[in-house]
């Protein structure tokens, strides 16, 4: 059970561009639906605003997903979905494929 405090390791292999489809399946509970935070689900950054990796967020209060990404070596918001949280647990797959993201739920 991910407890908000663990974390997945990428590794050390260098990603600096989004250049091809990705995937990510996930099993999510939130304790918070309502929060306006901005919670990273997967990242392979340095920081938020770095020109090399990705990373798959999510903002609860707003009801969003958002995926970016460095493409051409230039940091790009390459999607946002909405989706409406709430406190059940639910099966997440995440699809970006040319530089579009959509997101399915419990599907």
């Amino acid at each position: 059970l991910f407890d908000g405090k663990s974390h997945i390791d990428f590794g050390t292999q260098a990603l600096t561009k989004v250049n091809s489809e990705m995937t990510f399946s996930f099993w999510m509970k939130l304790t918070h639906p309502n929060s306006q935070n901005y919670y990273r689900v997967f990242c392979k950054r340095k920081s938020w605003d770095s020109d090399k990796g990705f990373e798959l967020e999510m903002i609860p209060g707003a009801n969003r997903f958002n995926f970016s990404g460095a493409y051409d070596y230039r940091s790009n918001d390459m999607g946002n979905v909405e989706i409406n949280f709430d406190t059940a647990w639910h099966h997440y797959t995440a699809i970006l494929t040319d530089k579009r993201l959509r997101v399915y739920l419990d599907g």
